[in-house]
């Protein structure tokens, strides 16, 4: 008896491949990977964020080894640092729901 032709059908039931197991590449899966590994990213940015808040003055507070140290520069890196911080959260964050 003659088997039948393979078809996407067959091949691709709600996921699951046909009989080896192994899924077939396609775009749910894409998808569903970029999700997670950019849900990972923002959740890691997230914990990250109360890091540098948590030690803020101990990171950008006063360096008494660098006299030429001014308020006026340690604001001018502390606001890049910030600025960085959310672009970088805005940016996995909306890879994490793009797809949704």
């Amino acid at each position: 008896m003659k088997e039948s032709p393979v078809t996407l059908e067959k091949l691709v039931y709600n996921g699951r491949s046909g009989s080896d197991g192994i899924a077939p590449f396609n775009r749910m899966n894409v998808e569903t990977a970029i999700r997670i590994v950019f849900s990972g990213l923002f959740i890691g940015l997230l914990f990250g964020g109360y890091f540098l808040f948590k030690n803020f003055e101990k990171l950008f507070g006063r360096d008494p080894a660098f006299p030429s140290d001014t308020p006026g520069a340690r604001s001018l890196n502390k606001v890049q640092v910030i600025v960085i911080w959310l672009h970088l959260l805005a940016i996995t964050g909306g890879f994490a729901l793009w797809l949704h």
